[in-house]
């Protein structure tokens, strides 16, 4: 049995967090340029 994918948006994400859409976009900017910056991540159509 395949189990389904769920592509969750911010609004989503943010409405089960009690927080707002812009709140988790720049969390998500925060880790990922954290995961870049440690040099042992790398995100497709991300730069440096």
């Amino acid at each position: 049995m395949e189990k389904e994918r769920e592509y969750r948006t911010y609004f989503h994400i943010g409405t089960n967090w009690g927080v707002s859409e812009s709140t988790i976009c720049r969390i998500v900017a925060d880790i990922e340029s954290t995961l870049m910056k440690t040099g042992k991540f790398r995100i497709s159509g991300k730069k440096h």
